[in-house]
């Protein structure tokens, strides 16, 4: 059940990354330092994707696996709750789907973590 919910996470985590990166494409219309903040934005969300994918298919026989998804997705979940706090006109749906797909991937990315098989960083 838990491995359902994790690819079901990181299928919207990936199309939440398609979605950041098409609106940058919309919403400006040149390249400027913000639009290329947003393509950056939504190609870490991808990167996370794939550590996520690289975790549920090889992740029980390596650990480092667990430990990378494990932070990016911390990451990717801290950094929308940072901008609310600091930008009162922070795109809310957005930013709290990305708060909540992030933040259930980093539960089920600790339980991967502690049900590994083999060491980690050795």
């Amino acid at each position: 059940m838990t491995r359902r919910i994790d690819w079901a996470l990181t299928a919207v985590l990936f199309g939440i990354g398609c979605l950041h990166n098409a609106v940058a494409f919309v919403a400006f219309d040149e390249i400027t330092e913000e639009a290329l903040f947003f393509v950056g934005a939504g190609l870490a969300m991808w990167f996370a994707v794939a550590l996520n994918v690289a975790r549920l298919r090889h992740g029980a026989e390596h650990a480092d696996l667990a430990w990378l998804s494990f932070v990016a997705n911390g990451l990717l979940a801290a950094i929308p709750v940072t901008g609310v706090i600091a930008i009162a006109s922070f795109p809310l749906l957005l930013g709290w789907s990305l708060v909540g797909t992030c933040g259930g991937l980093f539960v089920l990315s600790a339980i991967d973590l502690f049900n590994t098989r083999r060491p980690a960083l050795r």
